[in-house]
């Protein structure tokens, strides 16, 4: 805290500083542009102040462009809070048929057999075959029965993917009823 003399000195912020003291909170450095930005009362350099709060991208690892009005306008998953740039909703980029999120581009997504990517999170708790589907319903049962709920139907379980589901139901929307199996 020298006394502000004759010369230069920049007033702002309530106070008045010599210009090299008026720093940037996260470099330290000082500001000499004429623009800068603030948080909590803290001067930062524009390029700092982007570096420390912008939000980048979850799938590109960018920072989030802007829109034509200056804001920082992106997307979230409204369960696993995934932000990511508004373009990647029609570029292409692929998501987990389970949960939805965004396949990063640093993480590659395992690829089924019928095009549909699992993100690794999902592919931990997935279950891909009839016969450990058909386990899975067992051990349900057993665990009802334990509770004194037992449950005496047997039910026929039979994985099928996607595609044949949406067909069958195109067919459906069409006017012909499938009987049921």
């Amino acid at each position: 805290k020298n006394p502000i003399g004759h010369g230069r000195f920049l007033s702002c912020m309530d106070s008045v500083w010599h210009p090299q003291c008026f720093r940037c909170f996260a470099c330290n450095k000082p500001i000499s542009e004429y623009e800068f930005a603030m948080h909590e009362d803290q001067p930062y350099h524009k390029s700092c102040y982007k570096d420390f709060f912008h939000p980048k991208c979850d799938v590109c690892k960018n920072f989030i462009p802007t829109n034509r009005n200056g804001l920082i306008e992106y997307r979230a998953h409204p369960f696993w809070m995934q932000k990511y740039c508004p373009s990647h909703e029609d570029d292409g980029t692929p998501r987990c048929c389970s949960c939805e999120r965004m396949e990063p581009m640093d993480i590659k997504y395992i690829t089924l057999d019928d095009g549909r990517k699992l993100c690794l999170e999902c592919l931990n708790s997935s279950i891909m075959d009839t016969p450990e589907c058909q386990q899975l319903y067992m051990d349900i049962q057993e665990f009802f029965e334990g509770l004194n709920m037992k449950v005496e139907q047997q039910v026929p379980i039979l994985l099928v993917e996607r595609q044949a589901l949406n067909e069958a139901l195109e067919t459906e929307k069409n006017g012909h009823h499938l009987p049921e199996t």
